[in-house]
């Protein structure tokens, strides 16, 4: 099953700059559309309370004029006065709920009353211009607030009233405001506050664009500088400037570029060896068969054809162990890793070497630990190397000498030392041994030179060491190989 990653839900095409701004658009519009819900309701209450703060302020001060009026003045005086007092109070509402509307005119009259009441007989004793009829018997005698709806020959209109009893004389004060009015005074101040997140929307939109591309230049300055590398000379991209969510994929691919460029290196070399090492023998077998075309003698033609076959032979194990060398190189870790004794690897191989040390009368000795020698390996791998340093071992060593193997087990490590009485190497040649085709001169044995290397990729597979040095006791060659131990 596929691992599910941040493109699976939209689309696994989508590109990060694509994906980005999808999900900054929604997030935007998201926020701004629950702001706009917050602002309605918000709004919507606001204006509630400032009407009905305004009502209240209205009526008390009706009742004080009318206190005041009610000793000096006719009822004819008290209802201008009254009235020029109710347009004040339209006006400061007008002031208050806000400053842009148009300019005050005849609308806000009809909108705008007030109706004073005797408590004792129920008559209606002032109003406003405009005021529309109310029964007195539908007003509740508390200080209240009210919705009445009264049926006009134009149709039903719904007043909000606001009504108190009189400080001074049983008198009942109703302030009225027309709810439709009132509602269209809430929607011009929504309109307004809507313009407004409108605005900021389509500056968050311009913004978030910017920002995206800004953000990703540097993956379009990194797309740029990847298209432009030589496939044969790859450099490092330069980190120092890269953003530093950005710096650990640039080492990656600089550490890629090296890896590609070691292996590059490893394929010239391969290449250049194998001529080499190929190119001279394979002109001496083309002599030997032209030779061989010449002679009538059919005994001489049939020894040059044997020494043909063995050159050939020879060849293939050369070529079998480039092949085998050039694959173990460019590996990093072992796909077939598992818990193995290293004392049966090497005894097989030891087995399958029997024959050829017997025909050089060598004595093969094996002296493996007591303890169990676990490593976490490849058994292919192992055979190889100890196939390679045994073979190796007998090759060096004289008719009638000796290779001993041994093994031993320390707290963290396993340990293999193949030993042999040959006549060694010197001692500032040891660590060119395990070099490609490297050979000791005048050792007069055939041989790829490459046994020593393919030993020394393999140990570095298992994560292990390898040294060679000469033994104390007598002549030849020791090479110490080390495994970490598996418990």
């Amino acid at each position: 099953m596929e691992n599910l990653n941040y493109f699976t839900f939209l689309n696994n095409r989508l590109s990060i700059q694509k994906f980005l701004s999808i999900c900054l658009i929604l997030l935007i519009t998201c926020s701004i559309c629950i702001l706009g819900v917050f602002n309605y309701y918000q709004m919507k209450r606001q204006n509630e309370d400032l009407f009905q703060m305004q009502m209240v302020n209205s009526a008390n001060a009706l009742d004080a004029l009318l206190a005041a009026a009610v000793k000096d003045s006719s009822q004819k005086q008290l209802t201008n006065l009254l009235q020029s007092n109710s347009f004040v109070m339209l006006e400061n509402i007008r002031d208050n709920l806000k400053p842009k509307v148009a300019q005050f005119d005849n609308v806000y009259k009809d909108s705008f009353a007030f109706q004073v009441y005797d408590r004792t007989t129920g008559n209606l004793l002032l109003h406003s211009s405009g005021s529309p009829r109310l029964l007195y018997s539908r007003l509740d005698k508390d200080d209240t607030f009210q919705n009445i709806t009264i049926k006009t020959k134009h149709g039903a209109k719904t007043w909000n009233t606001f009504s108190i009893t009189s400080h001074y004389k049983p008198y009942q004060i109703v302030v009225m405001v027309s709810s439709d009015f009132k509602h269209q005074m809430f929607l011009n101040l929504f309109r307004s506050a809507l313009w407004d997140l409108i605005i900021l929307y389509i500056f968050l939109l311009l913004s978030m664009f910017i920002v995206v591309q800004l953000a990703l230049r540097p993956l379009s300055d990194m797309r740029r500088a990847i298209a432009e590398k030589n496939p044969r000379k790859l450099e490092p991209i330069a980190v120092k400037t890269a953003p530093p969510e950005i710096i650990p994929l640039l080492n990656q691919l600089n550490i890629l570029f090296r890896k590609f460029n070691d292996v590059l290196e490893r394929e010239k070399r391969f290449a250049g060896d194998a001529a080499h090492e190929l190119k001279t023998p394979l002109a001496a077998l083309k002599t030997q068969a032209e030779i061989a075309l010449n002679m009538s003698d059919i005994d001489e033609i049939k020894g040059k054809i044997r020494n043909i076959i063995g050159g050939a032979d020879r060849y293939f194990y050369i070529i079998d162990q480039l092949l085998t060398l050039s694959r173990l190189e460019p590996q990093q870790n072992l796909p077939d890793r598992k818990f193995l004794n290293i004392n049966t690897v090497a005894e097989d191989q030891l087995a399958n070497l029997a024959m050829l040390a017997i025909d050089k009368e060598i004595e093969l000795i094996f002296m493996p630990s007591k303890e169990e020698a676990s490593i976490n390996g490849s058994e292919a791998l192992l055979s190889v190397l100890f196939r390679n340093l045994i073979d190796n071992a007998i090759r060096y060593t004289p008719n009638g000498g000796k290779v001993s193997i041994y093994s031993y087990v320390s707290a963290k490590e396993v340990i293999v030392e193949v030993v042999d009485t040959g006549s060694g190497v010197d001692e500032d040649k040891l660590k060119r041994i395990f070099d490609r085709f490297y050979r000791q001169a005048g050792s007069g044995q055939s041989g790829s030179g490459l046994g020593l290397s393919i030993v020394k990729e393999i140990v570095r597979l298992h994560d292990g060491s390898v040294v060679a040095h000469r033994p104390q006791k007598h002549s030849g060659l020791s090479v110490k190989l080390v495994f970490p131990k598996v418990d």
